[in-house]
């Protein structure tokens, strides 16, 4: 039956829901699978222009908080039944059966069907309404028509949705109807239908020099769908629920006679294109497209690079190396930092691709490196690593019902082996709250191992990057030279997911370009993170990561910054240990700002840019549901920080550390009450390492 196998199709969603809630999801529970199901639904309906897009995505996390729902699975039926009715669309018919008669609503527009293709354009939403079980049967068509029959069978009160699959065998407009019907009686639900002629798209993509390229590709036909081609991976935006594919060199389909649309966009520094193409029947039409750069990053000495990527994150969809590359080379990233990790227990994804080097696949411009992502159940967090020569292990801990179930050893353990084979840490995803720390903070041990200097930067751009930037301003405000990145935590072997590098981070980099080098940038804090405007910021011509040692006075240091975007944006701001001391800001979205003045510095200072934003279609990841905000804007790009010493003075702020004690006396208590450990000892040396680092906190002053 044509709903069991949605049902298992579903089940591809699952690592999704898991990975993008800060709270765990039990699996065992009984209404998983009801919103499993749902989501492929909603997920599938996202291919409809005359959708609402937003509603369904909406819906989608609404099925995801009734995940853990217990009870019958009647009673389960018709709680998922609500989220169902309330999907919408310009192709979704509907019928009710109660207990004194049938209604049905037909669709608003046409559907659109390509002669001699099963099609599923129409969406029907059927709802129980009676007080007894019925099974539903659905038929239909013409001559010209046909509705391939399916059943369903729905509890007293129940409502599903299924797609309608149909083939047109003759070309031309057509009244036809669907038939439902139950043992005793049945409906019709008319709707106009148009059967129409295929003929074949190819499109040429080629760069700023005219070499084939590869890009990620929102294609649209007369329809009203966005198509995917036969051997392409489906994609879904996290944001605007548009399907989209990746393409290298070539994007062709046959679609329907009519016009369609063809957007192209390759990462951040080239121009997006959209252009309408006339497919006409029985012919191939030829189209070229050649993406312009809006600035030449590489050439400027930045190259980019997103440092959590994941390839295969469960479900049945296997990617391969190949496949990361051509995503990596699509969204213009010069380097793909892939990751090894587990996700809800004990296996272990893409390790057999771990080489501690970059991978044999990589170009001299786009390089692949497997690493690693170590994370922690719930108390600790989950940290980056790069670089890495071996991978550190465990790999994972605390998870219940695997060999690690223990919450041992610390972070700090894990990181220190990473430094010590050279290796880059970051902590990911640090937090979607501003000061609800530890619990709102997926980097809760972050506030011991940056005291103890094992962390090189804060993924602060992660789709929670309001609240992340603000966390990593307490710690620069405590003398800390914390670098910034920025990471997707994409799942590129999902279709509902975020775009790799829809958060990257930009390294300057000298003398050519290597893996090693950019990693040495990074760790050096010459950087900037984005979610779409490339930023330039320099304090008196030096680039983000330097330091000023100046004499015991007050002093004016020159500085600039420069935002150039095909995002619009709205505000540049410069910012001094957390305050703004100056910006530039235009009333209608812009695609360029620039600063240049004076900062007048009192005392030892960090500073750094800044950028904001309203929100756009093609900002690919942020923000995430759950991250808290505070302005009305998106946060689009922040640069690392410059730091500027007066004499002997240090960069120090009481109030934060203040705060970053209470955090520490907050997580030794978690430990205490919650951690698992196989003994006493183990707890007590990760308690004992807390407490360290709460003694450089309650030492810290300004000199």
């Amino acid at each position: 039956m044509r709903l069991r196998v949605l049902a298992l199709v579903a089940l591809l969603t699952l690592s999704v829901i898991i990975a993008h809630d800060p709270r765990s999801l039990d699996l065992t529970s009984d209404g998983a699978l009801f919103a499993l199901r749902f989501q492929n639904i909603a997920i599938s309906l996202m291919r409809d222009s005359s959708s609402n897009r937003k509603g369904a995505i909406d819906l989608y996390w609404q099925a995801y908080s009734m995940a853990g729902q217990t009870g019958t699975p009647e009673e389960l039926e018709r709680r998922f039944g609500e989220l169902y009715v309330r999907l919408q669309g310009g192709r979704t018919a509907r019928v009710t059966l109660t207990a004194s008669k049938w209604e049905a609503t037909s669709p608003s527009e046409t559907v659109i069907l390509t002669r001699g293709r099963i099609c599923e354009n129409l969406l029907l939403v059927i709802s129980n309404g009676t007080k007894q079980q019925r099974t539903f049967s659905i038929s239909g068509g013409t001559a010209q028509l046909n509705v391939i029959e399916q059943s369903v069978t729905l509890v007293a009160g129940g409502s599903t949705a299924i797609f309608i699959s149909m083939v047109g065998w003759d070309t031309g407009r057509l009244s036809a109807a669907l038939r439902i019907a139950t043992n005793e009686k049945g409906t019709v639900v008319p709707f106009e239908c148009e059967v129409r002629p295929s003929g074949r798209m190819v499109v040429r993509l080629l760069d700023e020099e005219g070499h084939p390229t590869a890009a990620r590709i929102y294609l649209s036909a007369a329809d009203g769908f966005n198509h995917i081609p036969e051997g392409s991976i489906d994609r879904a935006m996290w944001v605007s629920g548009e399907h989209f594919f990746y393409a290298d060199g070539l994007a062709q389909a046959d679609l329907p006679e009519g016009k369609a649309k063809i957007e192209v966009v390759k990462g951040f520094d080239y121009v997006p294109v959209s252009t309408a193409i006339n497919i006409e029947p029985g012919k191939t039409t030829w189209c070229e497209i050649r993406l312009k750069r809006l600035e030449n990053m590489s050439a400027h000495g930045w190259y980019s690079g997103d440092e959590h990527i994941h390839g295969n994150y469960t479900g049945d969809q296997f990617i391969t190396p190949g496949d990361d590359l051509l995503m990596i080379r699509a969204e213009d990233l010069n380097v793909g930092n892939m990751m090894v990790s587990n996700s809800a227990g004990a296996e272990i994804h893409d390790e057999q691709y771990f080489e501690g080097k970059p991978n044999t696949l990589s170009t001299r411009h786009h390089l692949l490196y497997w690493n690693e992502e170590m994370r922690t159940y719930d108390l600790y967090g989950h940290l980056i690593f790069l670089n890495l020569k071996e991978l550190v292990r465990p790999i994972y801990t605390g998870f219940p019902g695997t060999p690690n179930w223990e919450d041992y050893p610390s972070n700090y353990t894990q990181a220190k082996k990473g430094r010590e084979q050279g290796g880059f840490t970051a902590y990911a995803h640090p937090t979607t709250v501003f000061d609800r720390i530890p619990p709102g903070s997926g980097a809760r041990e972050s506030v011991v191992d940056v005291a103890l200097g094992m962390i090189d930067a804060l993924e602060v751009f992660c789709t929670h990057n309001e609240p992340s930037m603000a966390l990593w301003y307490r710690f620069l405000n405590c003398g800390f030279k914390l670098g910034i990145s920025a990471g997707s935590d994409a799942f590129i072997n999902h279709t509902f997911a975020q775009v790799p590098g829809g958060e990257r981070v930009y390294v300057n980099v000298d003398n050519g370009f290597s893996y090693s080098k950019w990693i040495e940038g990074l760790t050096r804090g010459r950087a900037f993170a984005t979610s779409g405007p490339l930023l330039f910021f320099e304090v008196e011509g030096q680039h983000p990561g330097r330091e000023f040692h100046l004499p015991r006075r007050a002093t004016r240091l020159r500085a600039r910054a420069r935002v150039s975007s095909w995002i619009p944006v709205t505000k540049l701001e410069i910012v001094a240990n957390g305050e703004v001391i100056a910006a530039v800001s235009s009333d209608t979205p812009t695609r360029l700002l620039q600063w240049d003045g004076i900062i007048p510095v009192k005392h030892s200072s960090w500073v750094a840019a800044r950028v904001w934003g309203p929100e756009h279609r093609l900002i690919p990841n942020a923000p995430s549901r759950w991250a808290e905000r505070r302005s009305q804007w998106l946060l689009l790009a922040h640069s690392g920080a410059s730091y500027i010493y007066i004499g002997n003075s240090k960069i120090f702020s009481e109030k934060d550390r203040n705060f970053f004690i209470r955090w520490i006396d907050d997580l030794v208590e978690e430990v205490k009450a919650r951690g698992k450990f196989a003994t006493s000892d183990r707890q007590r040396e990760v308690i004992d390492t807390f407490l360290r680092a709460r003694g450089i906190y309650e030492k810290m002053t300004y000199q």
